[in-house]
Formats: structure tokens, C-alpha cells, sequence
């Protein structure tokens, strides 16, 4: 289904050492960043508030009224059963999206496998060492994306992979199934919705998939769930997520994403080549991984104001996939050990990538890791001072906000611990937490100082 030819094992060269090696360290390098992080991170900034909304609660009614920006199962039912299974261990929250970060890995082998095993391995290991599932990975709210990240590769997973079968009954069943693929994901989130463009250029470009009812099916449903969520939450697109269809946003968001405009400017020009180049090998699935590079950043193509490095995840990762299965179907790679060798680079490239700045800097700013001492600082004043009822914070840094989001005005640091829920969850609910100049009664105030809490005398 895929298009291109298929290798059989006996058809692949034989793994050369070096790549062996060169493709072992990266991978436990990361690996143990992943693993190690579980113990250093811990609950920061949203997840103080997703916490205090869901822990008790999975609010049923907001799975229709999409107050929860639509994200019913990676909002409400992550925070619910996370917190009804791990309790307040975040290490346990990290370790899940670690499992979901190697589910989404091993759909790529799934899906690449057929190619031999090798290259679904690099595929899979792509997705691992991208330094934009490094940046999903370091949050915990981020679960939001790797969530929707696993639920797009499964259906690229379960809509491309070969079907023997081909009777009435299955056909539903195929459809009923990827249909239950698209919902898990749109109430992820909405950029759920590129996958739809799978189906819809299978159907255009392929016989085969013209002649399915299942992709026929699963085209006019996620076209409908697009447009009701889309609908839905064009209600949202305002304040910090205010979108602005213009060339000038377009242009800022490339220049972000690809870190300058000549960079954009050959990502998209390589998109339409090989887009182009792949259908003309009737390579169906590389000619898709291409548009779907650039279907993928359309969701965040628009933001005035939200740009962050996990956002480019499969807009970067679809455009190496795309790549990679162009070379490990050309007949150069099949004829010697250059596509070991190819994959081998790239593996280097990302684990330098991750290396810095990702995994550095985390390693050395792990999320939440102040707010956590902060809260036992002031578990310990309360202790001692049982009789202090109001709690009033400031931050030495003054919030520099050039965007006229009126929420942005609010000092970082009291972002970063979830506008005081953080102290209510964990010192005590019995007691009131709020900046100085929103209080109508200060006990003690305490400074924001470098991430730590000093008492203002």
C-alpha cells in the first residue's frame, strides 16, 4: 500500500559494524536522559491547574462544550487517571510518556519494517532522538502532544498496512477502527486533523485506496470531526492563542521553526520535489510524509504569539521519513551499505541536535524542579508559623510583555507555579496564595529570587 518496491530480509546487506556502534551510543545516551529526568523533573506551570480541575473530577460535560480547548482525553483523562493511579508521583507521569514516546517509536518500525528491519529501527530511533519529542518530553502538559503524536502514527499505521482481506465486513471493521483512531486523537489535539489528508491523497493518487470503502469512509468522517472542531474552537483563537492568516505571521513562524528564512525557503522547496519525485516512483506513502511535513505545520503556521520547538515535531520528523524512504527504496541503497550509513548520519545529526541545547539544558533546568522546593520551603514556614493565613508573592524579574496579551503581564514565576495552585495542592488548602498587588491582605510576603522563595522582611 505504501507504494515502492518491498525488501526482503535476504535482499538487505549485511549491518557494518561501525554502524552498529555509532548507532548504540545516541541511543543510550537518550535513553538514559529519558529515564533519569523522571527523577529530576517534576509538576510545573499547567499541571498545577489540571491537576486541581481533574484530580477529583473527569468533568464529563466538557467532553461537548470543548472548554478544555477540545482535549478531553489528554486534559481530563490523563490528569484523572494519572492522578487516580500515580497519585502525585511525577516520576510515574514521566515514565507514561516515556512508554508513549517508545509506542510511537515502534508504530515507525511497524510501519517501516516492510522495507527491512533496519530501516524501520532508524525510523523508529528518528522519532526518539528528535530534539522536539526531547522538548514534548521535559513537560508533563506536553503529554498533550505526545498523545496526539502516538495517535497520528497509529493511524498512518493502521491505514497503510497491508490487508489481504478485502470483503465488506473487513472493509467496516478497518473503517470502524481507524474512525476510533481519529477521535482518541482529536481529543488529544486538533492537529489530529492533517491525518485526514492521508486518505484523501491515498484516494487521489491510488487505485487501490479509490477502490476501498474504508478509506472512503474514513475520509467523510474525519472531515466532519475536522470541521466541528475546527468550528468549535475558532472561539479560541484569541488572546495568547490569537492566529493571524497573514504572510507576515507565516513568514515569522518559518523563521522560527526553521531557524531562518533560506532554511524555510529549502524545506519548502524540498517538500514539492519530493513530493513530486516520489509519486513519480509510485512511492505513495513517501509522496504523503512529504505533504504531510507541511500539513503538519499548518496548525501552528498562524500563531502570533505561541512558538515552541515541539510544535515542529512531525512537520520535522515526516520530512525525514519522507526522505529516508526515498533512499531506502532507490537502488543504490540496496546494492551496498549506504543506507546504514545514511541512517548512521542521521542519527548523529539528531543526537548533536539533542545534545544541545535540549538534553543539556534540561539536565540542568529540570521543569518544576524549583517550584518543588519552593513548596517545601514554605511546608516548613507553615509548620512553624501555623498562624500566618495569607500568603502574598512578588518576583524580583518584571514581566517583560511586548504582545498586549493582557494575561502576560502576570510575573513568570507566578506562572511557573500555577498562579498559587501549586501551594494550595501541596502546602495547604487552608490558607490563601496571591501576588501583592492582588491582595487585599498580606501575612508575609515572599520574593521570587532566582527560583527560590526569601522572605521579605
Amino acid at each position: 500500500m505504501s507504494g515502492g518496491l518491498v525488501l526482503s530480509e535476504r535482499d538487505m546487506p549485511s549491518i557494518p559494524l561501525p554502524v552498529i556502534l555509532g548507532v548504540c551510543l545516541p541511543t543510550l545516551v537518550v535513553f538514559y536522559f529519558y529515564v533519569s529526568y523522571a527523577s529530576a523533573g517534576w509538576f510545573w506551570q499547567d499541571d498545577f491547574g489540571f491537576i486541581a480541575q481533574y484530580a477529583n473530577s473527569i468533568h464529563w460535560s466538557q467532553l461537548f462544550d470543548f472548554s478544555n480547548f477540545g482535549r478531553f482525553l489528554s486534559r481530563n483523562g490523563y490528569w484523572y487517571l494519572g492522578i487516580k493511579y500515580f497519585s502525585y508521583n511525577a516520576q510515574y507521569f514521566y515514565i507514561f510518556n516515556l512508554f508513549l514516546i517508545l509506542c510511537s517509536s515502534f508504530l515507525l518500525y511497524m510501519i517501516f519494517k516492510t522495507h527491512g528491519k533496519l530501516n524501520g529501527f532508524f525510523a523508529g530511533l528518528f522519532y526518539f532522538l528528535l530534539p522536539a519529542t526531547i522538548e514534548s518530553y521535559a513537560w508533563l502538559s506536553n503529554s498533550q502532544h505526545l498523545l496526539g503524536h502516538f495517535f497520528v502514527l497509529l493511524f498512518v499505521y493502521l491505514f497503510t498496512k497491508k490487508n489481504p482481506e478485502k470483503s465488506r465486513a473487513h472493509e467496516f471493521t478497518r473503517a470502524f477502527q481507524l474512525s476510533m483512531v481519529l477521535v482518541l486523537g482529536f481529543t488529544s489535539n486538533i492537529f489530529m486533523g492533517m491525518t485526514v489528508s492521508l486518505p484523501a491523497w491515498m484516494i487521489l493518487t491510488s487505485k487501490e485506496h479509490r477502490a476501498s470503502k474504508a478509506a472512503q469512509i474514513i475520509l467523510a468522517f474525519g472531515v466532519l470531526l475536522f470541521a466541528l472542531f475546527f468550528i468549535k474552537l475558532s472561539e479560541e483563537q484569541v488572546g495568547a492563542y490569537a492566529t493571524s492568516y497573514t504572510t507576515e505571521i507565516l513568514a515569522k513562524n518559518l523563521e522560527f521553526y526553521f531557524k531562518s528564512r533560506f532554511y524555510a525557503s529549502i524545506w519548502a522547496i524540498s517538500v514539492v520535489f519530493g513530493t513530486v519525485y516520489a509519486l513519480k516512483r509510485k512511492n505513495y506513502l513517501a509522496s504523503w510524509l512529504f505533504l504531510g511535513s507541511a500539513a503538519f505545520f499548518l496548525p501552528f503556521a498562524f500563531f502570533v504569539h505561541q512558538r515552541y520547538l515541539q510544535y515542529g515535531a512531525l512537520t520535522y520528523l515526516f520530512f525525514l521519513l519522507g526522505t529516508w524512504l526515498l533512499l531506502v527504496d532507490s537502488k543504490v541503497s540496496r546494492r551496498s551499505n549506504l543506507g546504514s550509513y545514511a541512517g548512521l548520519v542521521v542519527v548523529i545529526i539528531l543526537f548533536a541536535k539533542s545534545l544541545e541545547p535540549p538534553i543539556r539544558y534540561f539536565s540542568d533546568n529540570p521543569r518544576g524542579a524549583e517550584q518543588k522546593e519552593q513548596i517545601r520551603f514554605l511546608k516548613i514556614f507553615n509548620t512553624q508559623n501555623p498562624d500566618v493565613e495569607n500568603y502574598c508573592f512578588r518576583s524580583d524579574k518584571k514581566a517583560e510583555n511586548k504582545t498586549g496579551v493582557k494575561v502576560w503581564d502576570i510575573p513568570g514565576d507566578w506562572w511557573f507555579v500555577g498562579f498559587g495552585k501549586a501551594f494550595t495542592l501541596f502546602v495547604s488548602h487552608e490558607k490563601t496564595y496571591e501576588l501583592v498587588q492582588n491582595a487585599a491582605r498580606c501575612d508575609v510576603v515572599f520574593v521570587f529570587k532566582e527560583g527560590r522563595l526569601v522572605l521579605l522582611d
